[in-house]
């Protein structure tokens, strides 16, 4: 299996600022909730947490939820969710790190309004439409991408290569 940069640590770096400006600006003076999709969006969260302090003015929390849908390189569709918060009048803030599918993110959105939720909206760092199965929309959203295989920034392919600092396509050997 060979690995080729896709986005580099300052490309993220220059991205997450962008989003977060965009997220403070909407969110000034009010409480959001950033619901970390675990595991793959905690670095992507971690960093988009404190970027959004920055720019100040937004009283933020965050919650986990844990979600899972892939086994290896294939998304199942069927997505098992665990939801560990009240979520009862807050605005909320879904951040995923891959948008593929389609299916977490409209899962999760539509189990947090049922549960009373103000407001869900969603941000992820990457997207890939090609292989959306559903009609959800990105608020935030980072790259889009074509249908690959990536791994770094907190995404992996079977638990390794989260700790690389960039983004990178995986491909077969030849």
């Amino acid at each position: 299996m060979q690995m080729e940069v896709l986005f580099s640590e300052e490309e993220i770096r220059e991205k997450v600022q962008e989003i977060a400006q965009r997220i403070a600006s909407d969110y000034k003076g009010k409480e959001l909730n950033l619901v970390v999709v675990m595991m793959g969006a905690m670095v992507f969260c971690s960093d988009l947490m404190r970027a959004i302090s920055s720019y100040g003015g937004s009283r933020l929390t965050l919650g986990i939820v844990k979600a899972k849908s892939y086994v290896g390189q294939e998304s199942r569709g069927n997505v098992l969710i665990d939801i560990g918060f009240d979520c009862k009048g807050k605005n909320i803030l879904i951040v995923e790190d891959i948008a593929d599918t389609g299916s977490t993110l409209s899962q999760l959105k539509e189990e947090m309004l049922a549960r009373g939720a103000r407001e869900v909206k969603t941000c992820s760092l990457l997207d890939k439409p090609s292989r959306r199965r559903t009609g959800i929309q990105i608020d935030y959203l980072g790259f889009t991408i074509p249908d690959l295989f990536v791994v770094g920034y907190g995404l992996d392919l079977d638990g390794m290569h989260r700790e690389l600092p960039y983004i990178a396509v995986i491909t077969p050997e030849k």
